[in-house]
């Protein structure tokens, strides 16, 4: 076990704004943007301004049609090699792609008001269930422009799963849009055999392309729209594999605060790590690092929050997770309460466990 590095240092900049970062990439079709440019050019011209000005209005317009688009879409990371997947949440240093190569079809399928959700391709393992979805409208509407499906109630003779890191909408056409989501059992990790699973989607979002923003700022502007299902699936998947279980049981000092490794996780394609916090402070806490094995590196991609409990993901996953093993979180952050500063802390600090054979 090596001994931490407890300068205390404040960093400035750190991968971890990465790691609890949110990207979106989509951009408007040309045409509604040429409409944006001509409602801006038709209130600059009532307005006594120089060009910059009426230039830097136009920009504005645009940056906030951007933005309100990317608020409406909240993305954890996907990628994969098949077709209809490849490419989503590019730009992610690591993905979730994983899951969608060790996928297997599904192909269930329900029609609602000419809306078709269909779970397209689905994958499980002792930790993680990612389902892949197509939502469609067979009707061809002319004013939809997008569509939008990465939200799903799952439930199984456990309960029902959680999140599991977000999701992700890549539209594939003007009626038709690709959407990953991840969620976590109840209790796990699941045994290895089959699951029955309950899947309902109550609900789809549609993107109105004839709607125009506001001249003036408007909070409340939203192209979106919802459509109500419900979509209702029952399907039944093979776990991948099994999980293998380790309690490290190591602390560290960080800050002043007390960290000890819980438990982690390791599956097929994914390795969590439980972590709890005893800061008498009352901060709430964020890490990242890595999770490694020998010449194996698992880069953290998902921090979960917390004052008392923080939870840490990295994604892929090995089959055999026997041998020794190390969590390095290579920079904490605390945050405070109300309007205490941010402080950044390098480390790192190591925590060695083993897992048998």
């Amino acid at each position: 076990m090596t001994t931490p590095d407890t300068s205390g240092e404040r960093l400035t900049r750190t991968p971890l704004d990465a790691s609890l970062g949110e990207l979106l990439r989509f951009e408007p079709r040309p045409d509604l943007l040429a409409r944006l440019d001509e409602r801006v050019n038709l209130a600059a011209a009532t307005l006594v301004a120089t060009p910059p000005t009426v230039r830097r209005l136009r920009s504005s317009r645009r940056r906030t049609v951007l933005g309100l688009l990317a608020a409406a879409v909240i993305l954890a990371g996907a990628g994969g090699a098949l077709g209809l997947y490849e490419g989503m949440g590019a730009g992610l240093e690591v993905g979730f792609g994983l899951q969608l190569d060790r996928s297997v079809p599904v192909g269930a399928s329900e029609v609602r008001d000419g809306y078709r959700v269909t779970i397209d391709r689905a994958y499980l393992d002792g930790e993680r269930l990612m389902l892949a979805v197509v939502a469609t409208d067979e009707l061809e509407r002319p004013e939809v422009s997008q569509l939008m499906s990465m939200y799903a109630v799952v439930t199984d003779q456990d309960g029902e799963w959680q999140g599991g890191g977000g999701a992700t909408s890549r539209p594939i056409g003007q009626w038709s849009a690709t959407n990953v989501l991840w969620k976590l059992p109840p209790a796990a990790p699941l045994p290895a055999g089959s699951r029955r699973l309950h899947v309902v989607v109550p609900h789809i979002f549609v993107r109105d392309n004839t709607i125009v923003p506001p001249l003036t700022e408007d909070e409340d502007w939203n192209p979106w729209r919802q459509v109500n299902g419900p979509w209702t699936f029952d399907i039944k998947l093979a776990v991948d594999g099994g999980a293998s279980v380790a309690t490290p049981g190591v602390v560290h000092k960080i800050a002043g605060a007390a960290v000890t490794a819980d438990q982690v996780i390791v599956g097929p394609s994914v390795i969590r790590v439980r972590l709890a916090v005893d800061d008498p402070g009352g901060a709430t806490w964020a890490f990242s690092g890595q999770v490694r094995r020998g010449d194996q590196i698992f880069p953290i991609v998902l921090v979960k929050l917390g004052t008392d409990r923080v939870e840490l993901q990295a994604d892929g996953g090995v089959q055999d997770a026997s041998g020794d093993w190390s969590l390095v979180i290579t920079e904490a952050m605390r945050m405070g309460s109300g309007d205490a500063e941010e402080e950044r802390i390098a480390g790192p600090w190591r925590f060695d466990f083993n897992i048998p054979g």
